[in-house]
């Protein structure tokens, strides 16, 4: 067998979105039992070197029960019965996703405003070293528990690959244990402002 010669390499060039310069929402109703609240934040590619604050600063909101959305408005204030905070990892420019299921009877402005009182917390005082400290650990322990699993492994080296360097799996950890509060606080900075959030009010058909 002769080799067989690679074919042309594909560049992706895609049209990029414009910057968004004005807030916008957008109300439906549904046959849903409870109201939610979804509201998402253009954040940078899976490429970008700012990419593992955006992560970290996901879990400081809402991974686990000390968390702060967790702790804020489920647990003190009862104003959700669910809420999260989560990013698309796309290899593209990606989003920052806050979602809540409401408890019935809270309006879906006080849910909103009480939204925005956390984020302007996280994006005008910085993280504290306990915060930061777990999330990290939080990581570091999954990425190093994927590299036992041979499937995992090969996956995790292909997706690499496809980002443009297998390597780049090797310092993966180092990147997020390099985050500092510091660095989560300019990230929250310019990517938590209303005029580049787009919130999505679905609510129950009574509620509408």
């Amino acid at each position: 067998f002769e080799p067989i010669p690679a074919g042309e390499r594909y560049l992706r060039d895609l049209p990029q979105e414009p910057i968004q310069t004005e807030a916008r929402k957008e109300t439906v109703k549904a046959d849903v039992p409870l109201n939610a609240i979804y509201m998402a934040f253009k954040m940078p590619e899976r490429r970008n070197s700012e990419y593992q604050c955006y992560d970290l600063m996901s879990d400081v909101l809402s991974q686990g029960h000390s968390s702060r959305l967790y702790n804020s408005l489920l647990k003190e204030q009862q104003l959700f019965s669910d809420i999260h905070a989560y990013i698309t990892s796309s290899i593209d420019q990606g989003l920052f996703v806050i979602e809540g299921k409401l408890i019935e009877g809270v309006s879906i402005e006080q849910a909103e405003t009480a939204i925005w009182v956390e984020l302007n917390k996280i994006r005008t005082e910085e993280v504290t070293v306990d915060e930061i400290t777990k999330v990290k650990n939080k990581s570091e322990s999954i990425m190093v528990f994927a590299e036992m699993s041979l499937l995992d492994k090969a996956m995790n080296l292909a997706y690499y690959e496809l980002l443009g360097d297998a390597a780049g799996l090797n310092t993966e950890i180092d990147k997020y244990l390099a985050v500092t509060p510091s660095r989560i606080l300019q990230a929250a900075k310019s990517t938590f402002v209303k005029e580049q959030c787009s919130t999505l009010y679905y609510l129950t058909a009574q509620d509408a």
